[in-house]
């Protein structure tokens, strides 16, 4: 999910250090250096989420068909599902395109001389463009910080769905489907919403943010959410 993009992340409380301070001065020799870490992450950001829909697109014929298993076609709940990871499907390759759309773009504007000049009076027309162009760029990927971090809600919708079809479903059905799967999926939905809390507040606390969401991440992407897809195809056989 969404996690990433132009904003800094600090282990320690960025408020207390210098390089924050100086960030949110517009510091011109600190904003040319965040535009030069922005353009050297670039290759590895656009691998990531390449990475990361490729998974997303994936996930869905398993979904779809663990969607078909319990009653889709009759039952709503059931047909949520499919619907819910394909939109996160879609979202993760609009995020995608628009990662590489902006890795372009940082790569062009690096180049431009009012961030290659190394020393400017503070009232030179480099140091205005330079503070100028820091705003714009934080203001224009602001503005889809909720929407790429929505697909956690979508993958929590997806897995709350099918466990509430678990449970509701016919006693032979559920003997058949694991209600331990469908409980993991439960607590899986549950690290989903804390990991969109972490998303969306990281303007609250950048420590507090970078902290959680890399906890998030080792534990959704890295441990239960694998877990939870290798077990899937097991249980729609028995289905």
């Amino acid at each position: 999910g969404g996690g990433g993009g132009p904003f800094p992340c600090c282990v320690f409380d960025p408020n207390t250090t210098s390089w924050f301070a100086s960030w949110t001065r517009l510091d011109r020799q600190t904003t040319q250096e965040q535009w030069r870490k922005r353009r050297d992450a670039d290759p590895f950001l656009v691998t990531s989420f390449a990475a990361g829909s490729l998974g997303w697109i994936t996930t869905v014929p398993g979904v779809t068909c663990l969607a078909a298993c319990l009653g889709s076609a009759h039952r709503s709940v059931a047909g949520v599902m499919p619907a819910a990871i394909k939109a996160a499907a879609i979202l993760s390759l609009v995020e995608f395109t628009s990662q590489i759309g902006a890795a372009q773009t940082s790569a062009w504007i690096s180049d431009w001389p009012a961030l290659a000049v190394k020393e400017t009076h503070p009232d030179s027309a480099a140091e205005g463009a330079v503070q100028a162009l820091e705003i714009s760029y934080l203001l224009t990927t602001s503005q889809t910080l909720w929407l790429y971090s929505a697909d956690r809600l979508l993958l929590a919708s997806t897995l709350l769905a099918a466990a509430f079809a678990t449970f509701t479903s016919s006693s032979h059905v559920k003997t058949m489907a694991s209600t331990r799967h469908a409980a993991l999926g439960v607590f899986l939905s549950v690290l989903c919403v804390i990991g969109f809390v972490f998303d969306v507040l990281r303007f609250v606390s950048w420590a507090v943010a970078g902290i959680g969401l890399a906890v998030m991440n080792l534990l959704i992407e890295m441990i239960f959410l694998p877990i939870w897809l290798l077990w899937l195809p097991r249980g729609v056989r028995r289905i």
